[in-house]
């Protein structure tokens, strides 16, 4: 065998064996618990009683909408909390304008504030629900 076949032999078995240790390693197993079982250990769901959390922030021009998701596992299950609209100065963020939150069930809120053109914005939610004590920030818009 020629020193260019047996090269591109090699070559080819190396990459037969990486693809099948990569594609053994990367797989994983759900549960009915929605938690996933990796070949390294188990990783367990970030919340207990909350399913999803969305703050979220839109503009039209200097008028703001600032909402929130909060879907719990049990719809008997309490939110309380509150929604935070912060605007970044300096080199931090700052509460301009708060909503409490005390509800029953999914959480779906919507609020307005007129903010200030060149002023960058976001959305914080601290928030309890069930067992989960939750802090999450939306992403952020500059008006």
């Amino acid at each position: 065998m020629n020193k260019k076949k047996l090269t591109a032999l090699t070559l080819t078995a190396l990459m037969t064996i990486t693809v099948q240790a990569v594609s053994t390693s990367a797989a994983s197993l759900e549960t009915s618990n929605d938690e996933v079982v990796e070949a390294h250990g188990v990783i367990t769901p970030r919340w207990v009683s909350t399913t999803m959390v969305i703050p979220s922030i839109s503009n039209s021009g200097c008028s703001i909408s600032v909402s929130l998701l909060i879907t719990p596992k049990e719809d008997t299950e309490t939110s309380e909390g509150t929604l935070y609209l912060q605007k970044y100065s300096g080199s931090r963020w700052q509460n301009v304008k708060s909503w409490t939150i005390d509800e029953e069930g999914t959480v779906d809120i919507t609020k307005s504030y007129t903010g200030v053109k060149n002023v960058k914005y976001r959305t914080k939610v601290v928030v309890t629900t069930g067992e989960d004590d939750i802090t999450a920030t939306s992403s952020e818009i500059t008006l």
